[in-house]
C-alpha cells in the first residue's frame, strides 16, 4: 500500500512535481496516437518508396499500417511488469528512445529500414499508456481515475488529429525525412526531461511482475463474462483504430 493519507506522501508528491511527470506521460501518448494513425496520410511517401526500393506500393503501405499493432500488442505482454520494476522515469526513458531511434529510421528511403523503424516505434509506444496510469495510480486516488483517463484519451486523439492535415502540410512544406527527424529530437527531448523528474516508484522485480501480471491475465480468462465485452471492445477499437490509420488529404 502506498502511503497516499501521510504527510510524507504529501511531502513527497511535491518533491516528485507530479503535474510535470504525467505532463511528459501524456506528452509521449500524444506521439504514440500520432505514430499510430499517420499511415494514411504518408501514402504518398511511402508509395514514393516502394517504388524506388522495387516493392508493390499497396503491400508497403499495409506492412507499415500493421507492423506498429503488431508489436503493440505483443508489448502489452512485458510492458507492465517494466514499468513495475524499473519504474515510470527509467522504463519511460528506454522506450522513448527506443521510439526516437525507429522515428529515425523511418526518415531512410528504404523499405526495409521503414518498416523496421516502425517495429521500434510500435514496440515503444506501449510504455505511454501503462505508464500514464501507474503514474496516476501511485500520486492520485481511485477516484480521480476516471477522469486521468479521459484526458489520457484527450491527449491521445490530438496527436491524431496532428497526424492528419497538419502533418501533411510539414510533409509538403520540408519532406518525410525532414519531418521525421524533427519529432525524433522531440522524442528524445521527452525522454530526456522525464528521465530528470524525481520519480522512485518502482517496485519489485522484472520476474515477480511478469508472475503477477500472467496470474492476473489467468483469472480474468477464467472469468466467462469478459468474453462478450472483450470481442466487442476489440471490434469496436479495431473500427476505430482502422479508420483513423485510413484517413487521407
Amino acid at each position: 500500500m502506498y502511503p497516499s493519507s501521510s504527510k510524507y506522501w504529501r511531502e513527497y508528491t511535491k518533491k516528485s512535481n507530479v503535474y510535470i511527470v504525467l505532463s511528459l506521460i501524456l506528452a509521449s501518448y500524444f506521439l504514440a496516437y500520432f505514430h499510430r494513425t499517420m499511415s494514411g496520410i504518408l501514402k504518398p511517401e511511402i508509395t514514393a518508396i516502394a517504388i524506388k526500393n522495387g516493392w508493390d506500393p499497396v503491400k508497403l503501405l499495409s506492412i507499415f499500417s500493421g507492423t506498429y499493432f503488431y508489436t503493440y500488442a505483443l508489448a502489452q505482454l512485458i510492458v507492465g511488469p517494466i514499468v513495475d520494476s524499473l519504474g515510470v522515469r527509467r522504463a519511460g526513458f528506454i522506450f522513448l528512445l527506443v521510439m526516437t531511434f525507429g522515428t529515425l529510421m523511418m526518415s531512410v528511403d528504404d523499405a526495409w529500414v521503414l518498416v523496421i523503424g516502425r517495429l521500434l516505434v510500435g514496440f515503444a509506444a506501449s510504455v505511454a499508456y501503462l505508464s500514464f496510469h501507474r503514474a496516476s495510480s501511485y500520486y492520485y486516488p481511485k477516484e480521480s481515475q476516471g477522469l486521468l483517463t479521459a484526458v489520457a484519451i484527450v491527449a491521445g486523439n490530438a496527436g491524431s488529429l496532428a497526424s492528419t492535415y497538419p502533418l501533411r502540410l510539414m510533409l509538403l512544406k520540408v519532406g518525410m525525412k525532414s519531418t521525421m527527424i524533427f519529432f525524433a529530437a522531440i522524442t528524445l527531448l521527452i525522454a530526456i526531461m522525464l528521465f530528470r523528474t524525481d520519480t522512485r516508484d518502482s517496485r519489485g522485480t522484472f520476474k515477480t511482475n511478469l508472475k503477477t501480471t500472467m496470474n492476473g491475465i489467468k483469472h480474468v480468462l477464467r472469468d466467462t463474462h469478459i468474453y462478450g465485452i472483450g470481442v466487442s471492445g476489440i471490434i469496436t477499437y479495431a473500427m476505430v483504430v482502422s479508420f483513423q490509420s485510413s484517413w487521407d488529404v
